[in-house]
């Protein structure tokens, strides 16, 4: 035996657009408060699930929960809501319902006739910033009421159980996880742990396991497949003519065990790879035992954590180093999608530029501009997001952010505004003053002037 137990989860980040803060017109009524709203969860507070959802009941003398509203929903796939539980990284003194009701903007917040209250509660936590004018800014997301069951089998045994979960950003993303718990918990080696790891990836149907589901019986891939098509009709108005973008999938494993991380690190990952030693960081963190390590390379993530960890302590360890993951893979999703755009457009505006001698009026010079006013400050409350978390989780951020490539992505694109920059320079001198007075915001993102 090399390990005690293993946990694994697939992420994979959607695009929904090929820009943050989807077309209005693009996306099903049910579907605007989330994604159309710059007061979305506001606008949504009768989908906050909390555990103070109830009231009293004369007839019954007891508390009732009250039910969440069936709009808006997933084909097939049930109810979206807002749970306070996804607020993984918070100060021990928080208590969620302040946090619904601070969402809300009332107490009654399941109560569509609740008038506002504005209560106060002066919240500063990762994801949350009362600042940002446009809710779809938060770092927070709407998920599916209950996620999607999975049990994979062979042979008529039990090889891995877990969940698929949607998470709903309002900025116009999705993010799909597989979160599995591998079974055989006393033989657990290394050669089960990559036959794991390639029979639950969702992007091939050539695994021997069977998995089932309330949607189907058959492969993990027919499984996500038919829940991200159920997604897409549900969203928009016609998913046929939608063009969501998927990332490729990562993944991260939990595994507990008392062996050098590095014994499993060489083993799965086929590239290089950062080992963060906690013991090493438990000035950051007090929650650390001896040997322990979080592993980071391209592919993945690896946290080995020690067999003396209480197991549901350790699993809550981890999912906060999930959400700097997904936070992370999210971000670098976005840059991706902006940079893209940018190209596009340093070559339309090249081509307008050589192909005409007239003077550009205002209106057209914008049609042809990269500026998008929602974009430098949604990538600007995204840095701002991470400095309300733990010293410990920016130094985990960091780290994964060099090794999967996003500082250099960053950079990337950094160099693609300077040759925008560039580009419009060449203009006559009164679309410079206007360009100089709309492209502000995203040069001094970058720090380029």
């Amino acid at each position: 035996m090399i390990a005690n137990s293993a946990y694994l989860v697939h992420t994979q980040v959607i695009s929904l657009a090929n820009l943050p803060f989807i077309q209005k017109a693009a996306i099903r009524p049910a579907f605007h408060p989330m994604f159309a709203s710059q007061y979305c969860f506001t606008d949504m507070r009768t989908s906050i699930d909390d555990t103070w959802r109830e009231v009293w009941d004369d007839s019954k003398e007891e508390y009732v929960t009250i039910p969440l509203p069936s709009k808006p929903f997933i084909r097939f796939l049930g109810q979206i809501c807002f749970n306070t539980l996804s607020i993984r990284i918070l100060p021990p003194h928080y208590y969620r319902t302040s946090i619904a009701e601070q969402l809300a903007g009332c107490s009654n917040y399941w109560d569509p006739n609740a008038q506002p209250e504005y209560p106060d509660h002066d919240m500063d936590f990762f994801g949350y910033d009362l600042a940002l004018e446009d809710q779809r800014m938060y770092q927070l997301y709407f998920e599916l009421h209950r996620p999607l069951y999975l049990k994979a089998t062979l042979d008529d045994m039990t090889m891995a159980d877990g969940k698929l979960f949607m998470h709903f950003y309002p900025s116009g993303y999705i993010i799909l996880q597989i979160a599995l718990d591998l079974k055989g918990a006393n033989t657990i080696n290394l050669r089960n742990l990559k036959k794991a790891l390639w029979e639950t990836q969702p992007w091939h149907s050539k695994g021997s396991w069977m998995w089932k589901s309330r949607l189907l019986d058959g492969t993990l891939k027919d499984i996500v497949d038919d829940a991200r098509s159920f997604a897409y009709q549900s969203i928009f108005n016609n998913f046929k003519l939608s063009s969501p973008m998927e990332s490729q999938w990562h993944y991260a494993m939990k595994i507990i065990t008392d062996r050098n991380p590095n014994i499993f690190a060489s083993e799965l990952f086929t590239r290089k790879y950062l080992g963060l030693e906690l013991e090493n960081l438990s000035w950051y963190h007090d929650d650390i035992s001896p040997e322990e390590a979080i592993l980071i390379s391209r592919q993945g993530l690896l946290s080995c954590l020690s067999p003396y960890r209480e197991r549901k302590k350790a699993l809550r360890f981890f999912w906060k180093i999930l959400q700097m993951y997904e936070f992370t893979l999210m971000k670098d999703q976005i840059y991706s999608n902006y940079a893209d755009y940018l190209r596009s457009e340093i070559v339309k505006l090249r081509e307008y530029r050589l192909s005409t001698a007239r003077k550009l009026s205002k209106e057209e010079f914008l049609k042809v501009s990269v500026y998008e006013p929602e974009i430098p400050h949604y990538l600007l409350a995204l840095d701002n997001h991470i400095y309300k978390a733990p010293s410990f989780y920016r130094m985990i951020y960091s780290n994964i952010s060099d090794e999967i490539g996003f500082s250099k992505r960053r950079e990337k694109v950094k160099g693609l505004v300077k040759e925008w920059e560039d580009e419009v320079s060449q203009w006559e001198h009164s679309v410079v003053v206007l360009w100089k007075r709309i492209a502000s915001p995203l040069i001094k993102l970058f720090g380029i002037i």
